[in-house]
């Protein structure tokens, strides 16, 4: 577990009364959907500072974890014939910021992988051996965000008629920490083999012949840009030529 000590800017509740004295002023409303993001999208705890730059420190840690476990048999059928067999397995997770200081957008990358094998060799003659080699290799990995239990649809933002993927949008305003920063993604694969080996030996030298027969499945998503990807730089709208700061002090 290690400790996070750096800062990020969050949209305060202070910063975002500034904004709403600043679309008073161009008499512009506040849009409903927006208003609906704000108040879910960002946790409340992360809203108390005042509006200046680096107004929350996260108390949350990255961390992870890997546990692995290793097994072995080795079974001596007579003197020609020996079958051995292991198997491998590894789970773990890691939570880390990749952007943001709110522990909702670190990101969440769980994996899996486990390894099956068994070989037979078999001793044909002095001269002749023979290895039967069988395998099946699994990995699964994915990533998220930390927090995806959005429903951007009940909030107005309804991106698909009837189907919502899990997280956050993609949203970055100008001096302002990011969220939604890992969109849903990862893969698994599943690859088996089969594989034969023959050896012959003649005086000092040995031949080998052989074949493998290996089977891979693929299963991967990648929703990148599916969930939208949102940036408020201040270029649009009545204020783009506004340079008078609406906030100038800490109000301590």
């Amino acid at each position: 577990m290690i400790g996070q000590p750096g800062r990020g800017t969050e949209p305060s509740t202070a910063y975002q009364a500034a904004a709403l004295q600043k679309l008073a002023n161009f008499g512009v409303a506040e849009n409903p959907v927006s208003a609906n993001l704000m108040a879910n999208l960002w946790p409340s705890y992360a809203l108390n500072g005042a509006a200046v730059p680096d107004n929350y420190s996260s108390p949350d840690p990255e961390y992870g974890y890997s546990y692995n476990g290793l097994a072995k048999l080795d079974f001596k059928i007579n003197d020609k014939n020996t079958l051995s067999f292991h198997y491998f397995i590894g789970q773990g997770n890691q939570v880390a910021p990749v952007g943001s200081q709110i522990k909702d957008y670190y990101e969440v990358a769980p994996i899996h992988v486990s390894n099956y094998a068994a070989a037979w060799n078999s001793t044909l003659s002095p001269r002749m051996s023979n290895q039967l080699l069988a395998g099946v290799n699994y990995f699964r990995q994915i990533f998220s965000d930390f927090n995806s239990n959005f429903d951007l649809a009940s909030y107005g933002l309804n991106l698909y008629d009837g189907f919502n993927l899990a997280g956050a949008p993609n949203v970055a305003i100008t001096g302002f920490d990011p969220i939604g920063l890992t969109p849903p993604e990862g893969r698994e694969d599943i690859t088996a083999h089969l594989t034969d080996v023959v050896s012959y030996t003649v005086g000092k030298h040995q031949f080998r012949f052989g074949g493998e027969f290996r089977r891979a499945q693929l299963e991967e998503f990648y929703h990148r840009h599916a969930l939208g990807n949102f940036v408020f730089d201040g270029s649009q709208g009545p204020w783009a030529g506004d340079l008078t700061p609406t906030v100038t002090s800490c109000p301590c």
